[in-house]
C-alpha cells in the first residue's frame, strides 16, 4: 500500500510535506510499538492517500499479535500482505502445537513437531523422554502387580491371590450350577530332602515341583503354593472323575521330575487330595461357606494319602465327614489369609 503526500502540498511547501511524513512515521511506529491502544489519526493527517487504510490494518495486525502472545488462538484477521500472513501462519502452527500438545497429554507420544526450529527440537526430545518415562513406570508397576500375587520362589500364584479368583469361581459355579473342584497336594518326604541336601537343593526341588504341576494342567485349572511344600489347585467346571483324573495326571508328571544332583538324580513324588463341589439340590450354603468346606475336605483327602502310603490320590465326598478332625490345617490357613 502507497502513502503519497500530495503533489501540489510538496511543490509549495516541501519543508511542511517533511513535517508531515515525519509524523505520519511517528503515529506508525506508534501504532506498532506503544502497548497503549493507539490514538485517532489526526484529522489534518486523514487526508493523506491511503493513510487510514494502513494505519487501520496496522492497528488490526497488531491487535491480533498481541492475542496470541496471550494466548488467545481463536481471533481472525481480515488483513492481507506478507505481515499478515505471517501472523495468520503463526497462528495455524501454534494451534496444530496445541492440538498435539493435547494428544501427547492423553498418551499419544508419536506427536512430532517440525516446523519451529530450535522449539521444535526441545518439543520432540521432551515428547520422547515423557514416552520413555512412561513405559519405564509401566513395566515397575507390571513388575510390582506381579509381585503381589505371585510366589517369589516358584514363580506360581499367592494364597491371597489364588482364594481372591477361588472366591469368584465359586460363586459363579454356584450361581450357574456347574462343578468346581479342588486339589490339595504335598511333596512327599520334602523335610529328608532339605535335612538330606540342604536348604538350596530344596528350593530347586520346589521349582521343578511347580514346573511340572505347569506342564500337566488346562488353561482355566489356578495353580498356588499353598505354604511350604503344599500346593493347591482350583479346577472350574470340573466334576469328580475329571478331577481325580487330573490329580492322576499331575501325580505321573511328578513322577517323572527327576532332579540333578552332584551325586545323582533325585526322584520326587508327590501325594493329592481332591473334593468337589456339585451337589446343588437342596443346597443351603453359600459359596463361601462351600468353598471353605471343598478346601478341608480336600486337606483331608491329601491327609489320608500321606497316611496310606504316599504318592497316591484321595477323593473325599462334601457329605463325607469321616475324615472330620484331620488333616493339614488347610481351611484355618484359608481363614488366616483373608479369603
Amino acid at each position: 500500500m502507497t502513502v503519497s503526500p500530495q503533489a501540489d502540498m510538496d511543490e509549495r511547501d516541501p519543508v511542511r510535506a517533511a513535517v508531515e511524513a515525519a509524523e505520519v512515521v511517528r503515529y506508525l511506529a506508534r501504532i506498532v510499538g506503544d502497548p497503549l491502544p493507539p490514538p485517532s489519526l489526526p484529522s489534518h493527517l486523514q487526508g493523506i492517500e491511503g493513510l487510514p487504510e494502513l494505519a487501520m490494518t496496522l492497528a488490526a495486525e497488531r491487535a491480533f499479535a498481541a492475542r496470541l502472545a496471550e494466548g488467545d488462538l481463536s481471533g481472525d484477521l481480515a488483513a492481507r500482505g506478507y505481515l499478515a500472513g505471517s501472523l495468520k501462519t503463526l497462528q495455524a502452527n501454534l494451534r496444530h502445537l496445541a492440538w498435539q500438545a493435547s494428544r501427547v497429554a492423553e498418551g499419544d507420544f508419536s506427536q512430532r513437531v517440525d516446523f519451529m526450529g530450535e522449539f521444535s527440537r526441545a518439543f520432540n526430545a521432551m515428547v520422547g523422554r515423557l514416552a520413555h518415562s512412561l513405559a519405564a513406570l509401566r513395566e515397575s508397576e507390571r513388575k510390582y502387580r506381579q509381585m503381589a500375587i505371585t510366589d517369589s520362589l516358584t514363580g506360581l500364584y499367592n494364597l491371597r491371590y489364588f482364594f481372591s479368583i477361588a472366591e469368584k469361581e465359586f460363586r459363579r459355579a454356584l450361581r450357574h450350577r456347574r462343578p468346581v473342584s479342588i486339589i490339595m497336594l504335598d511333596i512327599d518326604n520334602f523335610k529328608a530332602i532339605n535335612d538330606r541336601h540342604g536348604h538350596a537343593v530344596g528350593d530347586t526341588v520346589l521349582r521343578e515341583f511347580a514346573r511340572a504341576l505347569g506342564n500337566a494342567l488346562r488353561g482355566a485349572d489356578v495353580l498356588a503354593r499353598y505354604g511350604g511344600e503344599e500346593f493347591i489347585v482350583l479346577l472350574p467346571e470340573t466334576d469328580a472323575p475329571g478331577a481325580k483324573t487330573v490329580a492322576e495326571k499331575l501325580k505321573k508328571n511328578v513322577e517323572g521330575c527327576f532332579i540333578g544332583l552332584e551325586s545323582g538324580c533325585l526322584h520326587i513324588t508327590a501325594s493329592f487330595g481332591t473334593s468337589t463341589f456339585d451337589a446343588f439340590s437342596g443346597n443351603r450354603r453359600s459359596s463361601a461357606e462351600i468353598m471353605e468346606l471343598v478346601v478341608r475336605r480336600a486337606d483331608q483327602a491329601l491327609y489320608h494319602s500321606k497316611n496310606t502310603g504316599k504318592n497316591k490320590v484321595t477323593f473325599l465326598a462334601l457329605d463325607d465327614a469321616t475324615a472330620e478332625g484331620q488333616g493339614l490345617g488347610a481351611s484355618r490357613r484359608m481363614r488366616t489369609h483373608g479369603a
